[in-house]
């Protein structure tokens, strides 16, 4: 293999990585600190605890997609295949 692809391959198992992250962190979300968040008695302690949690994981998540689109992107230019260009068109 050459250099190139070995950079676009490991720009694509990054990608995948970071996206079955970003996977993993919307599912913790919805499973469990929407319920806990749900569990509190009163709006008001509901909304501060929403806003301790939601600029951590804004954060979190911006780097994790970032992280994704970057590889992919990098991982589809870098790929050496004639016919990435026309890889849609396929079956």
């Amino acid at each position: 293999m050459e250099t190139t692809e070995i950079v676009g391959l490991c720009a694509r198992i990054a990608s995948t990585f970071a996206t079955n992250a970003f996977f993993g962190a919307a599912i913790y979300i919805n499973i469990v600190e929407c319920p806990a968040r749900l569990a509190l008695k009163t709006a008001p302690a509901m909304v501060s605890h929403f806003q301790a949690t939601f600029p951590r994981a804004k954060a979190m998540q911006g780097r994790i997609i970032a992280t994704s689109t970057f590889g992919a992107a990098l991982g589809w230019y870098l790929d050496t295949d004639p016919n990435r260009f026309l890889s849609w068109r396929l079956p």
